[in-house]
């Protein structure tokens, strides 16, 4: 729990133009959000690479389907998984295509 919380933290904290709450945030002041982190040109794309957002995904999803009592630790995934959708590829969408429709079939 304390891990989803820590890069959930590191998202938001070195990419705020991600995420739907920055995206309310913003829309609530009226303004246009900017497309890049206010930190320069630091770019998600240059810190997570490929097999770091596929793990990050794997986990994310491990991580609901094994604690889905856990409300907290699932919110976190969502919110994560939230944060690094805009890097995701074809494999990725798949991969969470089969979650959803695996945890449906299974609990109806």
């Amino acid at each position: 729990m304390k891990s989803l919380e820590l890069i959930n933290n590191i998202f938001s904290l070195l990419f705020p133009t991600v995420g739907s709450v920055w995206e309310h945030m913003i829309a609530s002041l009226g303004g246009g959000a900017p497309d890049k982190s206010p930190h320069g040109d630091l770019d998600m794309e240059k810190y997570v690479n490929k097999t770091l957002r596929r793990q990050l995904v794997r986990t994310m999803l491990v991580t609901m389907r094994e604690y889905s009592h856990c409300s907290i630790g699932n919110n976190l995934c969502v919110m994560v998984l939230d944060q690094i959708k805009g890097l995701f590829d074809v494999v990725d969408v798949v991969e969470l295509q089969k979650f959803v429709i695996n945890e449906f079939r299974e609990r109806h």
